[in-house]
C-alpha cells in the first residue's frame, strides 16, 4: 500500500479579534492625533461655512393651513346617471379624488398661476402675487442682474396664452421657487394618512406673503377642484334648464295663439274652424306633459348637482403674528465642527491605508 501525500494546505485564520479591532482604532486614532494640523486645516473651512450660512440666512415665515374634504358621489351621481340614460346621453363613472390626487393638483402650473396672478396689498402697494414675489426675494438685482431678458421685469398680463419669452422665463423661475427649488422649495403640502386632514405650508421670508400666498393657493385649488369634480353634473343641468326654458317659451306661445284663436271666432260652431282650435289645444296639453316632465327632471338634476358638489373646508387659517424660523448659530458651528472633523479623520485614515498598502 502505497503512501499518500496530504495535500491539503494548512488552515489559516483569517478573522480579526476584538482584541486586534481595538487595536487597529487606536493606531488610526493616535494617527488622526498626530496630524491634527489637517484636522483644523480641514475643520475651519467647513465649520466657517456653517456659521457663514447660519448667520446670513434670513428668517422666514411659514405659514400653514389646514384643510379637510367633503364630498358625496352616492345618490346625486346616481340620479344624473338615470336622466342621462333616459335622454340617451349615457352615465359616466363615479370616484372620488384621492388625497394624493389633489396634493399633486395643488403643486400643478395651473393652479401656481392661477394663485401667482393674484392680486392682493403688501406694504401698502397692490400687485399680483407674483410681483410680491419678484420683489421680496430681489430677483431682479440677485439672480436677474445679468439677464437682458428680465432686467427690471414685472408681470402686467395675466393671460398666460399670450406670454413671450420673457414672460414664461419669469414665470417657470417663479414657479421652481415655488414647488421644485433645489435651494428648498417656498410651497409645500401633506396629509395626515388616519384624518385625512391635509396641509399646505409656504415659508417665505415675508410674513404678510406667506399668509397671502397660502391662503390664496388654498382657494384657487378649491374652486378648480369643485369646478371638474362637478363638470358632467353640471352639464346636465345646464342642458336640463335650457331645455326647461325652450318648453315654457314655446308653451307659453301656444297658450297664447289659443287664447287669440278662441277671441276671435267665440261664436263660430263650424268644425272646419274649431279644427285649428283642438291642434292647439292637443299641441298645448302635450307641451304641458313635456313641460312637468322637464321640469321633474330639472330639479333631480339640480339635486344631483348639489348632492355632488364636494368642497374642501378649512380647519386652521394661518393669521399674524408667525413665530418666525431662524438657524441656530449655536446648533450649526457644532454641526460644522463635527463634519469638518469627521471629514478631515477619514481623509487622514484613508491616506494611512493607501501608505500601508504600497509601501
Amino acid at each position: 500500500m502505497s503512501n499518500q501525500t496530504d495535500l491539503t494546505p494548512p488552515y489559516e485564520d483569517d478573522e480579526i479579534t476584538l482584541k486586534e479591532l481595538i487595536l487597529k482604532i487606536k493606531e488610526y486614532a493616535k494617527e488622526v492625533l498626530r496630524n491634527w494640523i489637517w484636522v483644523i486645516l480641514i475643520t475651519i473651512p467647513i465649520l466657517s461655512y456653517f456659521l457663514y450660512k447660519a448667520f446670513t440666512t434670513p428668517k422666514t415665515y411659514k405659514a400653514n393651513l389646514t384643510f379637510m374634504l367633503n364630498e358625496d358621489t352616492g345618490g346625486g351621481f346616481s340620479a344624473v346617471s338615470g336622466i342621462l340614460g333616459s335622454l340617451g346621453l349615457g352615465g359616466g363613472g363615479g370616484g372620488k379624488y384621492s388625497l394624493d390626487k389633489i396634493l399633486e393638483l395643488s403643486r400643478s402650473r395651473q393652479i401656481v398661476e392661477k394663485a401667482l396672478f393674484t392680486k392682493c396689498t403688501l406694504n401698502g402697494k397692490d400687485d399680483f402675487l407674483a410681483n410680491h414675489i419678484i420683489k421680496e426675494y430681489q430677483l431682479i438685482e440677485k439672480n436677474w442682474a445679468k439677464d437682458t431678458l428680465l432686467n427690471n421685469f414685472s408681470f402686467t398680463n395675466t393671460d398666460v396664452s399670450k406670454f413671450g419669452k420673457k414672460e414664461n422665463n419669469a414665470l417657470v423661475y417663479i414657479y421652481g421657487m415655488l414647488v421644485s427649488s433645489p435651494n428648498g422649495a417656498l410651497f409645500s403640502s401633506g396629509f395626515d394618512k388616519n384624518s385625512g386632514i391635509m396641509t399646505f405650508s409656504i415659508n417665505s421670508t415675508s410674513e404678510d406673503l406667506s399668509i397671502e400666498l397660502v391662503k390664496t393657493m388654498y382657494n384657487k385649488l378649491s374652486e378648480f377642484y369643485i369646478l371638474k369634480s362637478v363638470q358632467k353634473e353640471q352639464e346636465t343641468f345646464t342642458m336640463l334648464k335650457n331645455k326647461v326654458d325652450s318648453l315654457k317659451y314655446l308653451l307659453y306661445g301656444k297658450e297664447a295663439g289659443l287664447a287669440k284663436f278662441e277671441d276671435n271666432n267665440l261664436f263660430l260652431q263650424e268644425q272646419t274652424v274649431q279644427l285649428p282650435k283642438k291642434r292647439l289645444n292637443r299641441d298645448v296639453q302635450m307641451l304641458t306633459l313635456m313641460y312637468g316632465e322637464a321640469v321633474k327632471n330639472l330639479e333631480v338634476a339640480e339635486f344631483a348637482l348639489n348632492n355632488k358638489r364636494p368642497f374642501l373646508q378649512s380647519i386652521d387659517l394661518p393669521i399674524s403674528p408667525i413665530k418666525p424660523e431662524k438657524i441656530s448659530k449655536l446648533k450649526n458651528g457644532v454641526l460644522g465642527l463635527f463634519i469638518g472633523i469627521l471629514v478631515a479623520s477619514i481623509f487622514i485614515i484613508i491616506r494611512k491605508i493607501i501608505r500601508e498598502a504600497m509601501a
